[in-house]
Formats: structure tokens, sequence, C-alpha cells
């Protein structure tokens, strides 16, 4: 037998964590960009501007969508609990009433706000190598650095939109998923 409140508290912690690794995620990000970029000013003439901004945009670009997938396992979770936690007992909600509640205000959406810093970065990475480095660029690189501009653009749109599909789609299918254990259940106490 499942201890129900032992679940919860550790399906809760897990959500946690997996919003702190978004913002280790993050940070690490900006902190290897920023050092690549500072590396680049003691060195204008080291590297090709459009060779270091790609590799700077796939780094953003992964980023980017390791943070998406994070907020993706922190949904199901929270529809897990809604599902299985919340629906048998009314004492606790924040998962249901946190999906049911309007925030109008402008980047109060954690995930909002990621893919604006991303974009910030982007901007960054793409941008700055070119106004630092002494390096003239030729077709190839060029065609390498905008690839990756074009990977982190598709990776920060799926950011923005992956909130609300996703939780309707994972409370559809742990919904199904208790309706069946029930349907189990109840067919097993009826043969007994």
């Amino acid at each position: 037998m499942i201890d129900t409140e032992k679940e919860y508290d550790s399906l809760r912690q897990d959500i946690r964590q997996m919003r702190s690794q978004r913002l280790v995620i993050f940070g690490s990000s900006a902190t290897i960009i920023s050092a690549m970029l500072g590396w680049l000013a003691s060195k204008p003439d080291s590297i090709n501007p459009a060779i270091l901004a790609g590799l700077l945009c796939l780094l953003v670009s992964g980023a980017t969508l390791l943070t998406s997938l994070f907020h993706l396992l922190a949904a199901r979770a929270g529809t897990y609990i809604m599902i299985f936690h919340e629906k048998q007992n009314s004492d606790i909600g924040w998962e249901r009433r946190h999906m049911q509640f309007r925030d109008d205000t402008p980047f109060t959406n954690l995930q909002v706000a990621f893919s604006i810093l991303y974009g910030l970065l982007l901007m960054m990475s793409s941008i700055v190598p070119f106004l630092i480095s002494n390096v003239k660029t030729n077709s190839q690189t060029s065609l390498i650095f905008f690839t990756s501009c074009l990977l982190i653009a598709l990776a920060t749109l799926l950011n923005l939109t992956m909130k609300k599909n996703h939780v309707e789609k994972y409370k559809a299918a742990w919904s199904e998923i208790l309706e069946s254990e029930n349907l189990a259940t109840s067919s097993k106490t009826i043969n007994e």
C-alpha cells in the first residue's frame, strides 16, 4: 500500500528540484557565455566570430530545451498530484488552484521569463562576437551561425508554447489511468 502523504511530499519536492534545476541551467549558461565572450575580448584575433557565435547559440538552444524538459516533467508531476491526491483529499489543492489561477500581470510566469532571458542570451551570443572579433567571416561559418540561430529560435518558440497544452494532455492521461485503476479495483471486488 502506498503512503499517499509520503508520495505527495516526494512529488512536491521533485517539482521544487526541477524548478531549481531550471535556474541552475540558465545561470550556468549565462556564466559560460560571459566567460567565452570575455576570453574573446582578451584575444580578438583568436577565433572566427561566426564559429563562436554559432557554438554559443547551440549552447543556448540546448539549455532552452533542457529547461523546457524540466518544465514538462514538473507539469507531469503536478497533474499527477491534481488527479491522484487532490481529487481524493479536499484539504490539499495547490496544483489545482495554481493551474486555475489567472494572473495577467506581465512577466510573472517563469516559463515566459526564461524565454525572454534565453532570448537575451541569444542576442548577446549572436551579436557580441561580431563586435569584438577582428577575424573576418566566410560563407561556411556564416551558415553555421545562422543554422544555430534558427535552432535557438525554434527552441525558444517551443519553450513559450509548452504550458497549457501539455497540462491538459497530462490531466487527461492521468484521469484515464485513475479511471482504469478504479474499474480494475471494482471488478476485482465484484469477482471476490
